[in-house]
């Protein structure tokens, strides 16, 4: 869409080769897949959140992850129902016409689907990519592309919207629907097919929020399930100790962010930089062993027995005495020594 800043017809001319691959059967498919894996890992995550309390960052990629499919939607099915059921030949012509001439609210629409999936991609993108050693040579060359690809693509469709216009002042327009509604296509009309593909998406969108409400219930249903309190004892370096008392279930990480405690995460809680790792100096309960996602952080900062990550330690029913090994405010460019490359802050 970018090349709409240049003209409609370099869009046009350009679609056969962006969409060669995913118009393929394999490609299609390797679509639908990633949507519907991309939609139960969310729910899979929703469910198993302990806690709703989030960094400003995870609120916006938890809330835009949410979003996508009720914006994402009314356009796949759009186009899919458009192309086997009327007939159409999806076009960036037709399309634009339909955004900012027929239907503007879907135009708005699609431009909130760019936004929103855009920016849900990038937090997640960055996150893993700022714990790498090459992340700071790339970032001043990474961070521009990210502002400037979806700027320039709504740049695009904006001057495809004015060229949509234009053709409408001159008296062309693209017949969306037939002139006559009730002519047959396949022996039924395109007023009855444009019912059905109109009836298909609001049951779509429908059973999205339904099922959103039934993972959310679930979850409802787990958490007021666990039953038994845990004591946390923290032990700082300067001596001071700070005890909390909680229901049991949650992480020690989710503890610490729901009882206002300061508590390195630069991940996020995914288990993958290893600031949040505590020292473990006892428990009157049974501590899990480390998933195989924690032990491969662990074993990758050289950390010894007794270390484990806040952010995937569930206690039990118990007291458990820690001491976090990392300070609260630590930063991304603390993490490798910049001549070498290697973990600094690893133990």
């Amino acid at each position: 869409m970018a090349l709409g800043v240049f003209s409609i017809e370099w869009v046009e001319a350009s679609r056969p080769v962006f969409m060669m691959f995913w118009s393929t059967f394999v490609g299609g498919n390797i679509l639908v897949g990633a949507m519907i894996i991309h939609v139960f890992l969310g729910m899979q995550s929703l469910y198993l959140r302990n806690t709703l309390q989030m960094s400003s960052y995870d609120v916006i990629q938890f809330a835009s992850a949410l979003l996508i499919m009720p914006l994402l939607i009314p356009h796949a099915w759009g186009i899919i129902g458009g192309v086997a059921l009327l007939n159409y030949k999806p076009t960036f012509p037709l399309m634009l016409q339909l955004f900012w001439i027929d239907t503007p609210l879907e135009g708005l629409r699609q431009v909130l689907l760019v936004v929103v999936a855009w920016v849900h991609a990038c937090i997640g993108l960055f996150t893993w990519l700022k714990l790498k050693v090459w992340w700071p040579r790339i970032a001043p060359f990474t961070y521009p592309l990210a502002v400037a690809i979806p700027v320039l693509a709504l740049l695009g469709f904006a001057e495809g919207g004015n060229s949509a216009l234009a053709l409408l002042q001159a008296g062309t327009v693209l017949p969306i629907q037939p002139a006559d509604p009730a002519v047959q296509l396949d022996g039924v009309t395109f007023s009855e097919n444009f019912a059905f593909l109109t009836t298909v998406k609001w049951g779509m969108l429908y059973g999205y929020c339904i099922l959103v409400a039934a993972v959310m219930i679930a979850r409802f249903i787990r958490l007021r399930a666990i039953i038994g309190m845990v004591e946390i004892h923290y032990q700082n370096d300067d001596g001071t100790s700070k005890s909390i008392r909680t229901k049991a279930g949650a992480s020690l990480l989710e503890i610490a962010i729901m009882n206002d405690i300061p508590h390195a995460n630069l991940c996020r809680g995914r288990g993958r930089c290893g600031t949040c790792r505590v020292l473990v100096e006892n428990s009157s309960g049974t501590i899990s062993q480390p998933s195989d996602l924690e032990q491969a952080t662990l074993t990758r900062l050289n950390c010894p027995s007794g270390v484990r990550l806040a952010c995937q330690l569930k206690p039990k029913v118990g007291s458990i005495h820690i001491k976090p090994l990392m300070e609260p405010d630590v930063e991304t460019k603390n993490l490798h020594d910049t001549t070498t490359g290697e973990e600094v802050l690893a133990q």
